[in-house]
């Protein structure tokens, strides 16, 4: 028991305490993110979303808003708002209005050919993925778990680290 608690105890030492607190903030986001998309994105395939063509992205600051029992609060976030033209051909929806969070799609500019997906965790309702190919669609489902399994292998790291020992 001894022996764990001083591993315990190097591992938030001075400089791998760091890494520990970088690993666990790590999944603490991103898995987060990752179950927060998992539903959406595990059947998400260029053949089973709605292609769109972006027409006009304005920045934005959108508010989510979270309460539990004994409290309640607002979250700014950096959102953008994107005009786009939905499907293909006769049945093209003009001008749909979607506000994603920018966080999950990057960066969107006027022209952009991306994908459209229902989704429960989007902002209104919708979900945008920025991707070409069945590779960016797996790329976007599991990038957010290999973030969190990166913070694990830091936390792992950091109990493997020996600090050493100053004479005095």
């Amino acid at each position: 028991m001894g022996r764990l608690f001083k591993r315990m105890r190097d591992a938030f030492a001075q400089y791998s305490g760091l890494i520990t607190l970088a690993g666990i903030a790590m999944m603490i986001v991103f898995g987060t993110k990752y179950i927060e998309h998992r539903n959406t994105l595990d059947g998400a395939s260029p053949e089973t979303s709605m292609p769109a063509l972006v027409k006009q992205v304005t920045p934005m600051t959108c508010v989510k808003s979270m309460s539990t029992s004994i409290q309640a609060f607002n979250a700014k976030q950096r959102c953008l708002e994107v005009i786009a033209d939905l499907g293909e051909g006769a049945a093209r929806k003009a001008g749909q209005r979607i506000v994603v969070e920018e966080n999950t799609v990057g960066s969107l500019a006027a022209g952009d050919h991306v994908y459209v997906l229902p989704a429960v965790s989007g902002v209104n309702g919708y979900l945008i993925i920025d991707a070409h190919d069945r590779l960016g669609f797996f790329l976007r489902q599991y990038s957010a778990a290999g973030f969190a399994l990166l913070g694990m292998l830091m936390i792992a790291l950091s109990f493997a680290l020996r600090r050493s020992q100053r004479e005095p």
